[in-house]
């Protein structure tokens, strides 16, 4: 069941001030408690999470549709105008939680609230995927990443530009917080990390210092990848066992 973001909700949660004068598109987003949407404000990094009360829902399509007719309707966008809103706010290869400190928020207006929504949960997990070079030259068996709420976020982001603009696929510069075992990755000098997101699948990819290949990680069905990692935990190992990357760490140590 939805609940609209209605013109009494956009005047009594500060949404109005936050926009004037800005381009801004919302967008739907699941947050720590619930689904609801987010404000995408052009080229800012992150993004101000609408809290629960004032929207939510149970079905990310029909927030999704929602979004877009706000969109309309204040904004003056079609979908295509509003992905490039969204997806100019993603900060690469950094990816700390979604903004905190970087001037008013809605979630922050609303401290204290019973739903208890808020900015993005701060948590982080480390996830293992396997990897190989392209050919037969010796490259990574591993590559390690620790996932925060912003890495999922620029995901479906991602994958959202890929299917409103009927991309294949998505590029940014992004990387792996490490590439494994041992030193290869500053043996390999690697030089154009990229995470690649199409509208089901991503993975991560880069090109060694004059070599005539790449490496990259296996690909991971993004709804199954989130669904697996999303909150705190032990490490996740995708493609590679535990004990194979206990025993590379070792012997490279």
């Amino acid at each position: 069941m939805l609940k609209p973001f209605t013109a009494e909700g956009r005047f009594e949660s500060g949404f109005n001030e936050i926009i004037e004068g800005k381009r801004c598109a919302l967008f739907a987003v699941r947050q720590e408690h619930g689904l609801g949407l987010g404000l995408a404000v052009a080229e800012e990094p992150g993004y101000h999470a609408i809290p629960l009360h004032w929207c939510n829902g149970d079905d990310l399509a029909e927030l999704s549709a929602h979004s877009d007719d706000l969109n309309h309707e204040l904004f003056g966008l079609e979908p295509k105008a509003s992905g490039l809103i969204v997806a100019s706010t993603m900060r690469s290869p950094s990816r700390e939680s979604a903004r905190e400190d970087q001037g008013p928020d809605l979630s922050h207006k609303q401290a204290g609230a019973a739903d208890g929504a808020g900015a993005v949960p701060t948590w982080t997990r480390t996830v293992y995927f396997g990897a190989y070079a392209t050919n037969e030259f010796e490259g990574p068996l591993y590559a390690r990443l620790d996932v925060t709420p912003d890495f999922i976020l620029t995901l479906r982001r991602l994958r959202a530009l890929c299917s409103e603009q009927r991309l294949a696929q998505a590029r940014i510069n992004d990387a792996p917080d490490e590439w494994g075992p041992g030193t290869i990755e500053e043996e390999m000098r690697l030089e154009a990390p990229e995470l690649v997101v199409t509208p089901h699948m991503f993975w991560f990819t880069d090109t060694p210092r004059h070599m005539p290949f790449h490496i990259e990680t296996a690909c991971e069905a993004i709804d199954r990848f989130v669904e697996t990692v999303s909150g705190p935990g032990e490490p996740i190992y995708l493609g590679v066992e535990p004990e194979d990357v206990a025993e590379q760490n070792t012997s490279g140590s």
